[in-house]
């Protein structure tokens, strides 16, 4: 004998919860199929091999850390070789949200071919996507310093590079502070001229939601604050640390939704 069916309620659905229900399922299909697309570029002699993929945690004192979405739509598999000229390409994906933070990282770890035997050698580009803007940043680590002195990395938004060391110097006067703890070791001349470009050209303005960069003279009035403020051991709106080696951008983006519209 087949069980009964279940009566369907005699309850008339509103229109509101037909509408609210279309608008959770469109906002679901947006954020699955959304990405940015970082290059990862080896320029240098020497090939890389992608080691491992990983969350960012930012950290909380006090309460359970939780890392930040960490989702691809194509991205290269672990154990990728990146040979000397070749690119990687990463489809980090990027949502929307109420707070300036970012949404989705990701950690690429690549070890260094040569070296030391026992030494393990690495470069870790850290990238993030918020809702109208992206940002990376990278740092070499291992234990045979004198491989690691023989080359560079840069990340400047969705173009990540590694390079021999020479070539990366020819353009170092150029270079931009990546992170937090490199804004803050700058001249006060140059934290000034770079917080001013910064917040006139990226979307930070707490005003819009993150969607538009600040005007002249919005940015002139927040600019002692953030020279001062942009450092390690900053926090944010909710009083979580934000580290040395966070994105700069995250950072400017803390003080001014601090301060509010």
């Amino acid at each position: 004998m087949n069980p009964p069916r279940r009566l369907l309620s005699s309850r008339p659905i509103t229109l509101a919860t037909v509408l609210v229900l279309v608008l959770l399922c469109a906002a679901a299909g947006t954020a699955s199929a959304s990405s940015r697309g970082f290059r990862l570029t080896n320029h240098s002699d020497h090939a890389l091999k992608l080691l491992a993929v990983q969350h960012i945690v930012p950290p909380c004192p006090g309460c359970i850390p939780l890392a930040y979405e960490m989702e691809f739509e194509g991205r290269p598999e672990e154990g990728a070789a990146l040979k000397a000229g070749a690119t990687h390409d990463w489809e980090l994906e990027y949502g929307f949200g109420l707070t300036q933070g970012p949404h989705y990282a990701a950690e690429l770890v690549y070890r260094i071919d040569g070296g030391n035997l026992g030494t393990e050698n690495v470069v870790v580009w850290k990238i993030y996507t918020y809702t109208y803007s992206n940002e990376s940043t990278c740092q070499l680590f291992g234990g045979d310093k004198a491989l690691l002195a023989k080359f560079e990395c840069k990340a400047e938004g969705l173009t990540l590079d590694f390079l021999n060391a020479g070539k990366a110097k020819d353009t170092e006067a150029a270079a931009q502070p990546q992170t937090v703890a490199d804004f803050h070791r700058l001249p006060k001349a140059e934290r000034r001229a770079f917080a001013l470009h910064f917040m006139t050209t990226q979307p930070v303005d707490p005003c819009t939601g993150g969607k538009t960069p600040l005007g002249g003279e919005a940015a002139q009035d927040a600019l002692g604050d953030v020279v001062a403020t942009v450092k390690p051991r900053l926090t944010d709106s909710e009083g979580r640390p934000i580290t040395g080696d966070a994105p700069v951008g995250l950072g400017i983006r803390a003080v001014l939704e601090k301060a509010g519209c």
